[in-house]
């Protein structure tokens, strides 16, 4: 059965309207084509990465306070 108009510009509209943290659900008619899956796995790949670049810069963070304060207890 083909899909109708209405979910075929829904369906382009919402490939250009992505925002991280927000996914939408895939219908039965954007699933088949695979093409909106593929992009699904890269933007929640993308997602990780960044969550893992925060968390690596929070600890950066972290051991340069560590760092300094030993530096001042060397000192004194």
């Amino acid at each position: 059965m083909p899909a109708s108009r209405d979910n075929i510009v829904t369906s382009r509209a919402s490939q250009h309207s992505f925002t991280p943290r927000h996914r939408t659900n895939l219908s039965s008619s954007q699933s088949r084509t695979g093409q909106l899956t593929v992009l699904e796995h890269l933007q929640i790949f993308n997602e990780r990465l960044t969550l893992v670049e925060q968390q690596m810069n929070s600890m950066t963070n972290i051991l340069q306070r560590i760092d300094d304060r030993m530096s001042q207890s060397n000192m004194t």
